[in-house]
């Protein structure tokens, strides 16, 4: 009769909601490694193939979890500046300055 929820899913919805919202850059909302010296070489078709996958598992219909609206605003923010070439050039440009200035860098961190 119904579409009940397996026990597990609530945990592994709030699981990747956390993930996203906890991720240290964009590149990481998206399920890649940190930003590192192959970031820039991640091809448009992974990227849209990874935004494609984690959007559905927090989209707001899918997901009860509290915050996956809020991790489906942000996954869609990762993929639009990612995807495109002169705002993923800017992107990674702040955040090297970021890493510059501050004492504890996150940038290629493992």
């Amino acid at each position: 009769n119904g579409h009940k929820a397996k026990s597990g899913d609530a945990g592994k919805g709030a699981e990747i909601c956390l993930e996203v919202l906890n991720a240290s850059d964009y590149f990481e909302v998206l399920g890649f490694p940190k930003y590192n010296s192959e970031s820039m070489n991640i091809p448009e078709t992974e990227l849209r193939k990874n935004y494609l996958k984690r959007s559905m598992k927090v989209h707001p219909d899918k997901n009860k979890h509290a915050k996956s609206t809020e991790a489906f605003q942000r996954i869609a923010l990762a993929y639009d500046t990612l995807r495109d070439p002169a705002k993923k050039q800017n992107y990674v440009y702040q955040l090297n300055r970021q890493s510059q200035y501050s004492g504890f860098p996150n940038i290629g961190r493992e």
